[in-house]
């Protein structure tokens, strides 16, 4: 009969809790640079507001009954200017889309960019509508 061999106990590990690892300072840094959703609203509202100011239907599209909605979406630079302007939805006619660009560069250069947005790249869609029910 062989001798009994000892009995290990089961090897317990203990796991000591381990602090969450912070996220790159790259990765710190692009977060904290990222306007604030609100704030970009509020932007957007405001420029929104300026934008109906300057809205001119055009002549020929009155005379030919056309209509449609142009949705836009305008890049701001960090510098506050418009970087790029880009029709997500044509209304259908060059003629609208162009009024909407247009009206929407002439507002922008009366809008002010919030303290909040200033030095931050941010990009907002805004949808113009032309139609001629209740239009003189």
């Amino acid at each position: 009969m062989e001798p009994a061999k000892p009995q290990r106990s089961p090897e317990v590990a203990l796991i000591a809790p381990v602090a969450p690892v912070p996220p790159p300072v790259q990765q710190q840094a692009q977060v904290a640079a990222s306007p604030e959703p609100g704030t970009v609203a509020q932007f957007r509202l405001e420029l929104m507001d300026i934008a109906r100011r300057y809205k001119r239907y055009p002549r020929i599209a009155q005379e030919n009954n056309w209509e449609g909605r142009v949705v836009l979406r305008i890049a701001i630079g960090e510098d506050g200017a418009i970087t790029a302007i880009t029709v997500r939805q044509s209304a259908g006619r060059a003629v609208l889309d162009d009024e909407a660009q247009a009206m929407l560069r002439n507002a922008k250069s009366r809008t002010a960019i919030p303290p909040a947005l200033r030095g931050k790249a941010f990009t907002i869609e805004i949808p113009v509508d032309f139609f001629l029910k209740g239009q003189q």
